[in-house]
């Protein structure tokens, strides 16, 4: 059924995932005869991969953590200029 509802009505499926500005955009592309199989496309992707389109929103595993102080190294040294004062 939700299969069905991505071809059909595919901004549909972006606000029940809770994607607003998703939605948006397909609703716009969906309004076009050739922005439609765009937008069911994309809503076939955001329905069946769920947890690789979150991941983009969520902080990355490779991002700081702000409760864990890091260890900062020194700038380096300018290098010394040679020639006339």
């Amino acid at each position: 059924m939700s299969l069905l509802t991505a071809l059909l009505l595919p901004a549909l499926v972006f606000f029940h995932i809770g994607r607003k500005g998703r939605g948006i955009v397909a609703l716009v592309l969906q309004l076009t005869l050739i922005g439609w199989p765009i937008a069911a496309l994309w809503a076939i992707f955001m329905l069946y991969w769920p947890r690789r389109a979150a991941s983009a929103d969520a902080p990355s595993a490779a991002a700081p953590n702000p409760a864990k102080p890091q260890a900062r190294k020194p700038p380096a040294a300018a290098p010394k200029r040679k020639g006339k004062k």
